[in-house]
């Protein structure tokens, strides 16, 4: 009970949904996860005693059931110690080295590609423990993906 509202009965009702019928695929996705969202509500007001004593009562319900595609790189473990001579298609500048002008001109490579430990944050470190081990070695550069599918309901 409320003490301000109107002296007419007022409402709404609203029903938002969003499917995978509707939504594009990501572009690094195989295909859509399924995807059923709905919001079902409403609202209704009015007058208990006549300009003094008022209601207003309020309804939501939600849906979700949905299966998420999510693409995720894991490093091995040379990746995760600095040493990325396994990817022959890339160099590795130190960022320490040539002008700190944004031009990246007159760097100098990390020898081997290999990342000297002493200069990897300790901090940074700790986090990549924490990352799962890679499950299998491929004739792939050093990054495995791999699609993780989770359901909520």
């Amino acid at each position: 009970m409320i003490k301000s509202g109107t002296n007419a009965l007022h409402g709404e009702a609203y029903w938002f949904t969003q499917n995978s019928a509707f939504d594009a695929r990501a572009f690094f996705n195989p295909s859509v996860g399924h995807l059923a969202y709905n919001q079902i509500g409403g609202n209704v007001a009015g007058p208990i005693k006549h300009n003094k004593l008022f209601y207003f009562v309020n309804f939501v319900n939600t849906q979700d059931h949905e299966a998420n595609t999510n693409l995720e790189n894991i490093p091995d473990d040379p990746f995760r110690t600095g040493n990325l001579s396994g990817d022959a298609g890339h160099q590795v500048y130190d960022p320490l080295t040539g002008p700190q002008d944004g031009s990246g001109t007159l760097r100098t490579p990390f020898p081997g590609n290999i990342i000297p430990t002493s200069r990897i944050d300790p901090i940074s470190a700790k986090l990549a423990a924490l990352l799962p081990r890679r499950i299998s070695r491929s004739s792939r550069p050093p990054r495995l993906t791999i699609i993780l599918r989770s359901c909520r309901r």
